[in-house]
């Protein structure tokens, strides 16, 4: 099972947004020139307002291997290897929250800056729903949509975030017809 932990974060107000992006770059490049185990990618997102997000910000990706390679983020991304990386970011944050992530449907490689977030629709199983976003609906434009897209679903209930996340191409409706995300968010991949 991959997992993804997501973090959301902005700048303290008196931090310019070059400084704090160039040292999100290097804390990122630290974690694949010095690889904490278990750890599968990381990149992030400059994103617009979310409902969690007032004023908008970053949202950083680290994959990871299960549950296990979770502990070794958490422990490695501060350890010896990495503090000279991390701190600087750390330092220059203001706010950030964070949700738990597990793969359900697509490749979870997928580095898109459209998102969308939904919630489950009250009356439907959790078989139907899951069955719902793999199927596409008679009217889609295009039914490689639904191959072009990753679905997570948030495990333990860490913060704000919505139970489920669409990464990619939001034109694809569902078996069902919904479509109408909770939050929607088009931002722009920092390299």
């Amino acid at each position: 099972m991959v997992l993804a932990y997501v973090f959301w974060h902005q700048p303290r107000a008196e931090v310019e947004t070059d400084r704090y992006e160039r040292a999100l770059r290097l804390f990122r490049a630290r974690l694949v020139t010095e690889p904490v185990p278990g750890l599968l990618g990381c990149w992030s997102v400059r994103t617009p307002e979310l409902a969690w997000l007032p004023g908008g910000g970053y949202e950083d990706w680290y994959l990871v291997t299960d549950f296990v390679a979770l502990g070794h983020l958490n422990a490695g991304a501060v350890d010896a290897g990495h503090a000279a990386a991390h701190d600087p970011i750390a330092h220059a944050a203001g706010f950030g929250v964070g949700a738990l992530y597990a793969a359900h449907h697509g490749d979870p490689h997928r580095r898109d800056a459209e998102r969308a977030w939904f919630t489950k629709p009250d009356g439907t199983s959790y078989e139907q729903f899951h069955a719902d976003l793999v199927a596409p609906s008679a009217d889609d434009r295009d039914d490689r949509d639904a191959e072009r897209v990753t679905w997570w679903q948030r495990q333990l209930v860490l913060g704000p975030a919505p139970e489920y996340c669409r990464v990619g191409p939001q034109t694809a409706t569902t078996a069902s017809g919904w479509r109408d995300p909770l939050v929607r968010s088009v931002g722009t991949l920092l390299d």
